[in-house]
């Protein structure tokens, strides 16, 4: 049988069994590819996710594993393996391949295809959970995985496009950019829309038939997508209400010529409040990425700027600039804005930012503005700015 026909068995097969990865193939382009020893995934200088295969690695396959090479590489699409290393190695390639093999019914997985269990690692954490559980190792491995390494699209001519699994090549957004290849962001984009598509199309050929840990992929997708949007829209709150500007001034006159001097002065920085509601339904690393965000935000203002935690009460206190420890849970109780808007009163702040779950009264009396941040589902009834975290743009 030749390698077009064992493709289209291939086809077929998960077109019935398996109509999300059906349809991940029917967008991509594919080529066989003798320069390669066994097959990689690649978005090409055209715009297209390009699937290469070795005809004579094909050949030497059994039914079920050439299966089994479509879903991993395909797997390598839908889990953005594409975009999301900035630099690759070897141990970057093994935690990849890793983490999506065991998402491969076991009689489908080709040969030398690597699991977790083989480097007694725990099933179902993400390529950089085990990239540094691998790195961390007294002897890192050194494995061979199932792509091809030195695999690269042919398409427009091009012999420099990055492949899934290419250490070497790596390149920033600049240099994709004055090569004529697509930036980061827009094949970010193309993965979501192909990924976004194949779904659609799966269920309505076979409703609920998308592997959860693409379910799972989507919305972690959808979580980094909120991230972005919530971080936007905190800097431009922030940057508005909190400047660096300097006002014109007159310094006294010169005594020996009687002149003034124009001069300039900063004007004083706004105080600002952040709190952060630390009852028992917000996650500490939810806490801790805030906190970081705002450290960053807040270079040149952040000797103005008091963190205070709390529950019912005011648990506990600190200036931000000299704020370097692991957040930790000081408080644990129910979730009172009350006290907050009370201390902030007392402090006569100019901001206060209040980062929680949102599930309290709203507080009276505040002599301030308030920016809410909500990671819980929106609350109308809170007066003032409101950023939720886990909203969509």
């Amino acid at each position: 049988m030749d390698n077009n026909k064992q493709l289209e068995h291939a086809r077929v097969y998960l077109i019935t069994e398996y109509p999300f990865y059906s349809a991940m193939l029917n967008q991509c382009v594919f080529s066989w590819n003798d320069k390669i020893q066994t097959a990689g995934v690649c978005i090409n200088k055209s715009g297209n996710v390009e699937l290469l295969i070795s005809p004579k690695f094909f050949d030497s396959l059994s039914e079920h594993h050439r299966i089994g090479l479509l879903m991993h590489e395909l797997l390598h699409v839908t889990m953005n393996h594409l975009t999301r290393v900035k630099e690759y190695n070897q141990l970057f390639n093994i935690a990849m391949d890793i983490s999506i093999n065991q998402y491969i019914p076991i009689e489908f997985l080709p040969p030398k295809a690597l699991l977790p269990a083989m480097y007694s690692l725990p099933p179902r954490k993400s390529f950089e959970y085990y990239y540094n559980e691998l790195k961390n190792k007294k002897n890192p491995p050194k494995d061979e995985t199932l792509d091809d390494h030195n695999a690269k699209s042919d398409n427009n001519g091009s012999d420099q496009q990055q492949t899934q699994s290419d250490p070497s090549e790596s390149k920033s957004d600049d240099q994709q950019g004055s090569s004529g290849e697509l930036s980061k962001d827009l094949k970010e984009q193309l993965v979501a829309t192909i990924v976004k598509n194949a779904k659609l199309e799966a269920e309505s050929v076979k409703p609920g038939s998308t592997p959860n840990h693409v379910n799972e992929e989507l919305k972690t997708i959808a979580i980094e997508k909120a991230k972005v949007n919530w971080q936007t829209k905190l800097r431009g709150y922030i940057g508005k209400n909190f400047s660096k500007d300097t006002e014109s001034s007159r310094n006294r006159p010169n005594r020996r010529l009687g002149l003034k001097a124009a001069g300039k002065r900063s004007i004083e920085a706004p105080k600002m409040l952040i709190a952060i509601d630390q009852s028992g339904s917000i996650d500490d690393a939810m806490i801790n990425g805030f906190i970081n965000e705002v450290k960053a935000i807040l270079n040149n203002t952040k000797d103005k700027t008091e963190l205070v935690f709390f529950d019912t009460e005011i648990a506990k206190s600190m200036v931000l600039n000299k704020f370097s420890e692991t957040p930790k849970r000081y408080a644990n109780g129910g979730t009172d804005f009350q006290v907050v808007v009370e201390y902030a009163n007392k402090k006569r702040v100019d901001l206060l930012v209040m980062f929680t779950d949102g599930k309290a009264n709203n507080p009276m009396n505040a002599k301030m503005p308030i920016l809410w941040v909500i990671t819980g589902p929106k609350n109308e009834q809170l007066k003032g700015s409101k950023i939720y975290l886990n909203e969509v743009a």
